[in-house]
């Protein structure tokens, strides 16, 4: 075979191969185009959800956007409301919508508790000094003061929130015994879960 041959051999290889690829590029986008497409039905629900709105001030004067969902109102949208109240921690660069699905699936069956973090949201700038994971645990703390300040709590955290739950339980490890209980669940946190005992979902029974 003489060199022009396999030249040419070479070409019309390295060609079929780009054409390989090609099509295969053309089959992944239309597959992410189609995942878009059903996804954006879901999307668009987001938000649609509202509870009852209310303001908590943090110790250093920060605004939080918190929203409740009392049982009442939805009692006829699934069984019999009963158990503790949920509290629902987002993660980071999100808000409180994020839970949308959950909250629908959960609405008259609990009473749900949903605030934006500092710097998120609906809530209030922080200040860039108190703009840490500590400083989180300590908000989540007042929001379950003004709004859950009795009963039984389970604290569902997504992420930063997981966070958040983790520094609560490391600045208030007594609420973590008796009447606080550890679902086993870690977030994506540098915090150790061993530390505490606890977790991203966190009950307190008392």
């Amino acid at each position: 075979m003489g060199v022009g041959s396999r030249l040419l051999g070479a070409a019309a290889a390295g060609a079929g191969a780009v054409t390989t690829a090609a099509l295969a590029g053309v089959v992944v986008e239309r597959r992410v185009v189609k995942a878009r497409r059903n996804a954006a039905p879901l999307v668009a629900e987001l938000g649609r959800l509202r509870g009852t709105p209310t303001e908590v001030v943090t110790e250093d004067g920060v605004r939080l956007h918190v929203e409740v969902d009392e049982e009442a109102p939805y009692a006829g949208t699934g069984a019999a409301a009963v158990g503790p109240t949920l509290v629902f921690v987002h993660g980071y660069a999100l808000n409180l919508d994020c839970w949308h699905f959950q909250r629908e699936h959960f609405r008259g069956r609990h009473r749900m508790v949903f605030y934006d973090h500092r710097s998120h949201g609906r809530s209030g700038r922080s200040p860039r000094d108190n703009a840490t994971i500590d400083q989180l645990g300590r908000d989540l703390r007042t929001v379950l003061d003004a709004v859950v300040p009795t009963g039984p709590v389970v604290l569902i955290g997504h992420s930063m929130g997981g966070m958040a739950v983790l520094a609560l339980a490391d600045q208030h490890p007594e609420l973590f015994g008796d009447r606080w209980s550890a679902p086993r669940c870690c977030p994506r946190s540098p915090v150790g879960c061993d530390r505490t005992g606890s977790s991203a979902g966190c009950s307190r029974t008392g």
